[in-house]
């Protein structure tokens, strides 16, 4: 799920995961099931966490969080909790939830398939479809709302505001909100580029039925291909997810599929594929190491993560909202992403940077270092231990609850290379046992040691691109699952590729830069 606007994965069914290797996991379960795990006491979690909060205070003049990271750009620390929303986006209704309360067969099967932006589809879910083109039996563009200028600018929203999208995370804070707008965007552009082009071998559907599916079909394997092509190297290293695939040269004449589930070392299924407890509660919590205490949003606006006074600019889509001219809750214009402040854009210039601000903006080191607001959540009140404000201790508790295995015991069952010594870990004096950390922990402070913060570690590494990579293996309709030579074939800035970037030039989304630029406080 995601918590305060940060991601925290939804909340699994039960805290009960089945250990045994023969077990069915449904939607969740172990990519090391035999591991033994190791209570640790709220004692030393709490001294781990004031340790994490004491080290975070640095670097003043950017919010503290740690130094930033030249190798990702901030908008990956979206795109990132974007991805987590798609593969944890859960469809079933309250009622089956109450009738299968162990989660075990009905729950939506996790895949990379863009079901946030696309619901069920137009009969099922037909008010994120816009019904004044083509015929209401079979919409193909997705609804756009507009802002209070009366522009394209938003997610669509009821009289009240509340977004009418697929996935009510994504409108949690403003900037993964705009995301999401980008991928309303992008589906309708290749709409526009199927009519009037045809796709990748020219054809052009001949009825709205078929122009949907295969416009649906183009932004799931672009997105796809963009998440094994851009976001993991630069999340997990070139090296590891060229392992992974085998390499172009030994997938020439061979079953690509079983060559790259032969290099799945560890994430394995039985009939589909799940979410593991050690991706969800550890690996992938890496972002919240990546998150700034504020942003720049555009030339006239910026915003801290969490500001102390009610009235302060304010990442929160709610603080973002104004009446428009019919009295309906809609962005405010003012308040729209300036994209080119987050990512590499082709053919826009950079604005001037404004202070310690470097544009586009980075992401924070992935370093055991967190933005301090995120030690003081500002929506859980003070008091209760078994409900901590401090969103790290919240990681800590969850991973045992969940009895992860601890992190350097998951290091030897990998065979890592390099296992972190206690001096590497800065544990020492904490109370820990010798030798064990709990694996969130680990996995951020390994990506500090091996690679000086920029990319995930040996352990870490692993565990987010086998997952990523195995989900998409286990979509009988994903690219890499049906043609894994498939190369991107939409205008982009280096043929043959499609980056974040492209896609939001492609979708008509790049930069938005008032004339008259004001300093961002």
């Amino acid at each position: 799920m995601a918590e305060h606007g940060i991601t925290m994965h939804r909340a699994l069914g039960r805290e009960y995961v089945p250990s045994s290797t023969f077990a069915d996991p449904g939607a969740f379960g172990r990519m090391f099931p035999a591991l033994p795990a190791y209570h640790f006491s709220d004692k030393m979690l709490r001294a781990l966490n004031d340790k994490m909060q004491a080290d975070s205070q640095d670097p003043p003049e950017l919010g503290g969080g740690g130094p930033i990271n030249p190798r990702i750009l901030a908008g990956f620390t979206f795109l990132g909790q974007f991805i987590d929303h798609d593969i944890t986006f859960d469809p079933t209704s309250s009622l089956e939830r109450q009738n299968d309360p162990e989660a075990i067969h009905n729950f939506r099967t996790p895949l990379l398939e863009l079901d946030n932006v696309y619901g069920s589809g137009p009969a099922a879910t037909p008010y994120l479809y816009d019904m004044n083109d083509g015929p209401r039996s079979h919409p193909v563009k997705l609804l756009i709302g507009r802002d209070s200028d009366g522009e394209p600018n938003d997610v669509p929203r009821n009289a009240q505001g509340t977004a009418l999208i697929g996935d009510p995370r994504n409108d949690e804070n403003l900037i993964v909100s705009q995301l999401h707008l980008a991928f309303l965007k992008f589906h309708n552009a290749v709409v526009d580029h199927l009519q009037a082009n045809g796709n990748e071998l020219g054809m052009r559907p001949d009825d709205n039925a078929v122009l949907f599916a295969e416009a649906q079909r183009i932004v799931r394997w672009h997105y796809q291909w963009m998440i094994v092509h851009e976001f993991l190297p630069l999340t997990v290293g070139d090296d590891l997810v060229n392992e992974l695939l085998g390499g172009s040269d030994a997938l020439t004449g061979q079953d690509p599929l079983g060559n790259v589930l032969d290099n799945l070392r560890y994430f394995r299924w039985t009939q589909e594929p799940f979410i593991p407890v050690e991706f969800a509660v550890a690996a992938y919590r890496f972002g919240h190491s990546q998150v700034r205490a504020g942003y720049s949003i555009n030339n006239n606006f910026g915003a801290l993560l969490f500001p102390d006074a009610p009235d302060a600019p304010s990442l929160f889509v709610g603080r973002n909202l104004v009446n428009d001219a019919t009295g309906h809750k809609v962005l405010n214009a003012d308040r729209l992403v300036d994209w080119v402040r987050f990512n590499h854009v082709a053919g826009v210039e950079l604005p001037a940077a404004q202070g310690p601000v470097n544009f586009p903006q980075e992401g924070k080191k992935i370093d055991g270092k967190l933005s301090p607001s995120l030690f003081t959540l500002p929506t859980i009140g003070e008091g209760d231990p078994r409900n901590p404000r401090s969103l790290p201790l919240r990681n800590l508790m969850r991973g045992r609850a969940f009895n992860l295995p601890w992190g350097q015991r998951v290091a030897a069952a990998m065979k890592a290379k390099h296992i972190l010594s206690d001096d590497e870990l800065q544990i020492n004096g904490l109370g820990f046992p010798r030798g064990r950390t709990p694996l969130w922990y680990y996995i951020l402070k390994e990506a500090d040691v091996q690679n000086n913060g920029e990319f995930l570690g040996e352990v870490g590494g692993r565990i987010v691109a086998e997952v990523l990579l195995g989900l998409l293996i286990g979509d009988q309709k994903s690219y890499l699952a049906n043609d894994p030579q498939w190369t991107p074939f939409l205008p982009a800035e280096t043929t043959g590729t499609f980056k974040l970037g492209d896609l939001f030039t492609f979708a008509g989304v790049g930069t938005f830069t008032p004339a008259e630029p004001e300093p961002v406080g």
